[in-house]
């Protein structure tokens, strides 16, 4: 019974509300994910192509739009890279 009442709690009751909240959580991961991209810089290139990046790759994935999430974005590139 607690468990229920705290689902439903959780969950805003207007789709409104419920598309901002999501939106929201989207935002602010993608900001976090940005910083960690952003550390990336700090990297020796030998270390970038280990992991299948350059330098070039983390600087443009620093400034995709904040609707992007950045480390998917390096991810794909990396996948393409070594097919």
């Amino acid at each position: 019974m607690m468990q229920c009442e705290i689902e439903r709690t959780a969950q805003p009751s207007n789709p409104v509300y419920a598309r901002l909240a999501k939106t929201a959580l989207t935002l602010f991961r993608n900001w976090s994910a940005r910083r960690k991209v952003r550390s990336l810089v700090q990297l020796e290139d030998a270390t970038l192509r280990d992991i299948g990046l350059t330098r070039g790759d983390v600087l443009w994935a620093s400034s995709l739009p904040v609707r992007e999430n950045p480390i998917r974005a390096l991810s794909e590139v990396s996948k393409r890279r070594y097919r």
